[in-house]
Order: structure tokens, then sequence, then C-alpha cells
């Protein structure tokens, strides 16, 4: 039975045990047996899950909002044991509970063997065991499960291993390691909700994950703000990547170590060195399978008859490759292929003596060629005890020139090649790791080089240029990207103030020009329209502020005086009846300024005084006119137009009286 179990922010929320005649419902709604309430988001009855009559299936049937599933937005999933996907802020996770049927089972002959570990290996019953926190183990494939050569059964086989954690910091010390467990999906980030928790301000709060998969184990960048490398090579955002044990994934300053242990394989790596230091053959009884990969007797060997790597020598890949482990595996092989050079099985009825004497290839051999093939043999025989290699495959190279193989020269040499290829590649890796090692010594000094060179006046051509080796080697190595940094924010600050150095300067410019504008409208006597421009200057600009401010106050006193004395002649004018010469003084004032109130004052009373007289005066006008006498009538009307403006109603009716009566 496989149940659902739902995570709110990495804290468990729900347990459901799924019944295949059932069919479960996720959503906001109370009638939903999953629950996800109380987010934005999530519809009513968001997505179900059922059991299509072969598996388990997801389906989205709300019309918004999709599934995320392995950094992909997804509307339906065919469910398998392990599998996991979200609907933020829920992940949730599909398991096979565990029960007494899902048990590793022990048949009639015998114990069940994993085939990560030798067939021969005794394991007797009552030392078979389960640790729950291991990941349940990924289903193999009949063809998986063969031992190819062999005829004898083989059961499926417990989980590779336990995925564990070392974080490290960048100066190396190291902040802590664990076992990863509760599950096959983990989420690393700086969120405090996180599986694993990233020490680094750069680190995003949901920064990568790394999830069980049938291919392995797997890590996810989740589109963070700063990456994440493996290896020192960047994870494509949003992509998978198969992850090995004793991979290196960095955030910013961070490492994390990642291991695939296995308990079992260690336990039996600690007991290897009775077996190195002791160099008695100790005889043991025989099993159904060889802890070597089988061979054939017809002398075969052309590839197509064996199968993947079984036995420790795969357990021994499973390890975390490094130079001393690997030596560690090369021993382990030869040792083994020691303790079973003279274990016969009892069962087997063959013999040197069965095969006739016709039948058997190495008597159609010469003498000479019969000891050559003998000598050749325990020569390789000697120098694989010594681990050379190569000289031993030399020499098993000539017996199967003459022999299609001779006692068990077929596997001793499987096995030399085997060393040897493992040797090789330990060498390779030392290699690797030296020619690492010069590398980020050289980049070190090139970066310190550079720091050394780098003042305020150095531009980002100038770093890159002096950085161009270090780029070459590492273009993504973190203290070069920190000083190319350092000098872009340089290149940038200078920009920036080279931009505020011209607007400061343009600024500067258009003050001058307004102050220069003010100047001239006072010379021209446009006193108000001046200090308009003065007073601008003052509220924008401080080079010549107090200046100005003394301007105004100048302007304004010679302002006020002036429109006093227009306002008195004004006045005197129209003490004299000169009506149109009040009312010209009156608008030389208002060019002074028109908003002084003064002026209206004066301007009112003098137009009140003009208009009674002028009344009176054209009344005269107009009875003369009626009496006849046109020359009073024409004088009464020209001491109108003389008193009068010609915007003034009586100006203009006087107008036409004279007009009429041929006057101008």
């Amino acid at each position: 039975m496989f149940k659902l179990i739902v995570r709110c922010e990495g804290k468990t929320v729900q347990e459901l045990s799924l019944n295949s005649d059932q069919e479960y419902m996720a959503g906001r709604d109370d009638s939903c047996q999953i629950q996800l309430k109380g987010k934005s988001g999530i519809s009513r009855q968001h997505f179900k899950i059922y059991f299509n009559g072969n598996q388990w299936q997801v389906d989205v049937i709300s019309k918004f909002g999709h599934l995320n599933f392995q950094a992909q937005e997804v509307n339906s999933i065919i469910l398998e044991n392990g599998y996991s996907f979200s609907l933020a802020p829920f992940d949730f996770q599909f398991i096979q509970e565990k029960t007494a049927d899902s048990l590793p089972t022990v048949n009639k002959d015998g114990p069940t063997v994993s085939p990560n570990l030798p067939a021969n290996v005794d394991l007797d019953n009552d030392t078979i065991q389960l640790d729950e926190n291991l990941p349940q183990p990924v289903n193999l494939t009949q063809e998986q499960n063969e031992f190819m050569g062999d005829d004898e059964k083989t059961s499926i086989g417990i989980s590779l291993g336990e995925p564990t954690i070392q974080i490290v910091d960048q100066t190396g010390k190291n902040l802590g390691s664990f076992l990863l467990k509760d599950g096959a999906l983990w989420i690393a980030g700086r969120d405090k909700a996180c599986d694993i928790q990233i020490p680094d301000k750069k680190a995003s709060r949901k920064h990568f994950e790394i999830s069980k998969t049938h291919q392995g184990f797997v890590i996810t960048d989740l589109g963070s703000s700063n990456g994440t490398k493996v290896n020192n090579k960047k994870v494509s955002p949003n992509s998978s990547t198969l992850l090995a044990s004793g991979d290196k994934i960095s955030v910013a300053s961070i490492n994390i170590i990642f291991e695939v242990k296995n308990s079992a394989v260690e336990q039996q790596l600690k007991n290897l060195p009775e077996v190195l230091f002791n160099q008695t053959v100790v005889s043991r009884p025989a099993h159904n399978q060889s802890m070597l990969p089988a061979y054939y007797e017809d002398g075969n060997d052309d590839g197509e008859n064996y199968s993947e790597p079984v036995g420790l020598q795969r357990v021994i890949k499973e390890i975390n490759l490094n130079p001393r482990a690997l030596l560690l595996g090369i021993a382990v092989l030869f040792i083994l292929y020691i303790l079973t050079s003279d274990i016969k099985d009892p069962n087997d009825q063959k013999s040197e003596t069965s095969i006739t004497i016709n039948d058997n290839p190495i008597n159609k051999l010469t003498t000479e060629q019969k000891q050559m093939v003998k000598e050749s043999y325990a020569s390789a025989q000697s120098l694989a005890q010594k681990g050379n290699w190569q000289l031993a495959i030399s020499e098993l190279e000539k017996i199967h020139k003459l022999l299609p193989f001779y006692e068990r020269s077929k596997e001793l040499e499987s096995h030399c090649r085997d060393a040897l290829a493992l040797l090789v590649e330990s060498r390779q890796i030392e290699e690797e790791n030296k020619r690492a090692e010069e590398t980020r010594k050289y980049i070190a000094t090139v970066v310190e080089a550079c720091k050394s060179k780098f003042t305020a006046a150095s531009t980002l051509n100038d770093i890159n240029a002096c950085l161009a080796p270090a780029l070459e080697r590492d273009p993504e190595n973190t203290d070069v990207a920190s000083l190319v940094q350092k000098a872009t924010q340089q290149d940038e600050a200078r920009a920036i103030a080279a931009s505020n150095a011209r607007e400061l300067e343009e600024r500067r410019r258009k003050g001058e020009s307004l102050f220069a504008k003010g100047e001239k409208l006072e010379k021209d006597k446009k006193l108000s329209d001046a200090v308009k421009v003065y007073a601008e200057y003052v509220a924008n600009y401080a080079d010549k502020r107090m200046v100005a401010q003394e301007k105004i106050k100048s302007l304004k006193n010679a302002i006020v005086q002036n429109i006093e004395k227009y306002l008195k002649e004004a006045q005197d004018h129209s003490t004299r009846e000169d009506y149109r010469g009040a009312l010209y003084a009156i608008n030389v004032a208002k060019t002074i300024d028109e908003s002084d109130s003064r002026i209206r004052d004066v301007e009112t009373g003098i137009l009140a005084a003009q208009n009674r007289k002028l009344l009176s005066l054209y009344q005269d006008a107009k009875f003369e006119e009626s009496l006849g006498n046109v020359q009073v009538t024409k004088e009464k009307c020209q001491k109108i137009m003389e008193l009068s403006l010609p915007e003034n109603d009586f100006h203009n009716k006087c107008k036409m009286i004279l007009k009429k009566y041929g006057g101008s």
C-alpha cells in the first residue's frame, strides 16, 4: 500500500494511506480528503489522486495553477515510489508504506543476497537486518537481477546506500554533516524551513533540491539568483544533474560534499585488514556462486558474455573514488582471487580426469609449450601477488595465444585488468587533483597580484587585462569574480560622478543665464519683471542668491517710489480737471506694478470725477444742439475730447457729433 505525505513549508501536516478503490480530492473545500487551506492561488478542488487500474495518477482539475514536478509545470503525473511534487507552499511525497510484504524474504536455498555484495559471502539468516532509515531501493528489472554466466537464483538487493552531506565554508572549516532521510526530496537554501540550511546571505531562500530518482540522486537548481555549481561547473537553472558520491556542490562561499554511504559495505571493509595482514590462506566451504565474475568453460572471451560488473567489484565502484580507496579496492580484488583460487564446488563432478586426452587442448601442445604455459601461469600468479598487473597480463596473454584458458587464467586476467584499470584511474584522479591544486595556487597568485595593483583610478578593462590568465583557467572562480565585481562597481561610481558633474555644470550655466536676464530687465526699467526673474533665481540657484535678494529688495523700493510719484502726478492733473493727463500717469504706474491696490483706488476716484465732468459737458452740448447752436455744441464736444481718452464712451459720442457737423 502507498501513502501520501503532505508538507507545508517543510512541516508535515498530513499523512494519508491510499486505497486503490477510492479517489482523493485536494483543495480548499471542506469536502476534500487532502486539505490545502489558507493559501491563495489554490482552488476549492485543485487536483485529484486516483488508481487508474495500473498505477496511481495525479490530475489537475483546476482551471488555474499547475503542479511542479522535477522543475517543470505539469497537469498530470504517473506516480512511482519516491516521487515528489509541489503546489506552493505545499510539498507532496508518494511512498510505499513498509509492510511485512515489502521486507526481503529468505528462500529455502539460502538467504537473500544483494547484487551489490559478493555472491559467495556468508550471510546467515539471523544477520540480515534492514535499517529503516535507508532509502527504498530502486526496483531492478529482471535483466539487471540475472547473474550472467550462472543459472543459480539471485534475489533483489538492498539499497545502494544512504545520502549524506558535509557543509564546509571557504576556509575549509567543517560546519557539520548529517544524513538525508525521511523521503526522497530534500530542499536546500537560506530559509530555516529547508532540509539543508546554507549559512550564506548570497544563497536564495530555496536554492536547490536533491531528489532520489530511478537514475540515482539528482540535483536541481530552483532558479536561484547566484547559481549552483557541481564540481565547479554551473548547473543550468531548473534542470536536473545526476550526482555521484563525492561530488562537491558550491553555493557562494559554501561547499557541500555529497556522499552515498553503504553501512554493509563499510562493515565489510572494516574487516579487510585481518585478511590483508594474515598471509595464511583459510579454507572455507564453497558456495553456489563464485565471488569473481563468471567465465565460460569454452574459453570464449569476446566480451559479449559478460554482464555489468557485479559482486564486490561493483561495491567498490560505489565507494567514493579517491586514491586510497582505489588502492584498497585493488588489494580486495586480488585477495578475493587468492581466497577462491583453490576452492572447488563439491557438487561439481567435473575434474581434469573427466576430460579425455583427445579433447583437452593442452595435450595438443609440445613439451616446451606445456612447460611455458605452466611457467607463465606461475609467473602471472606471482606478479599479481606483487601488484605487477601489467606484467601478469602479459604472461597470461602468452598462455591465451596457445590455449583458450588454463586452470583459472581467464579469471586471473580479468581481475588483473580490473585492478590495472583501478590503478590507472587512481593515478588519473591524483593527476587531476594535482592540476586542480596547481590551478588554484596559480589563480590565487594572479588575483593577489591584481589586488595589489588595484587603485581608485583602475578600470574594469585594467582588471580584466590583469586577470586574463586566471580567467582563461577558471572563468567562474569566486575570487576572480569578486575582484571583477569590485572594479565594475568602481567604474559605475566613476560614471555616476561624471554624470553628476555634467548636470551640475549645466545647472550653473542655466543659473547664469537667468541672472543675466534679470539684469537686462532691470536696465530696461522693467522693474517688476526683473523682480520676478530674480525671485526665480533665488528659489533654484545658490551661486548669486544673496546678490539677487539684494536686487529684489532694492527694486521693490524703487517700484514703490515710482508708483507714489505717478499717483501724485495723476492726482495733480485731476485737481486741475486734466483727466486725460491723470489717466496717463495712472497707466504709467500700472506698468510698474499693476497689482498695487493704491493704483486702482486713485484711478477709481479720477474716473468718477471725470465722468461727472464729462456728463455735465455732454448734456450741455446736447442741449445747445437742440437749440440749433451748432458752434456752442462743437465747443462743448471739443472740450470733452480734450478731457478724456479714446476708450471713454463720452469721447466717442462727441467724436461722432463733431464728424456730423464737419469737425475733426
